[in-house]
């Protein structure tokens, strides 16, 4: 039987960047993906981990099964200042 089931993609909440970040990070680790037949759906981000930073971004993670099956979901960085500065 052909898998035609997408992975189930779980994102984190919105995430904060400290003031003076000029790059995305790899939110790859934060991101949960199963899927019933492939035991590890690749995950994408974009925009890719490097990227010049905007705060209020919108980052999108893609879950994508052996299969060619994907799932997204999104969540927002934000810029917060460092306190401590």
């Amino acid at each position: 039987n052909a898998d035609t089931e997408a992975p189930v993609i779980t994102c984190p909440s919105d995430q904060e960047l400290i003031c003076g970040t000029t790059t995305i990070p790899d939110y790859t680790g934060l991101v949960t993906a199963t899927d019933s037949v492939d035991p590890n759906p690749m995950i994408s981000q974009d925009p890719v981990t490097g990227s010049a930073f905007v705060a209020g971004m919108t980052i999108t993670m893609t879950a994508r099964d052996a299969s060619g099956n994907a799932s997204t979901c999104q969540f927002i960085v934000n810029q917060t200042v460092d306190s401590e500065a």
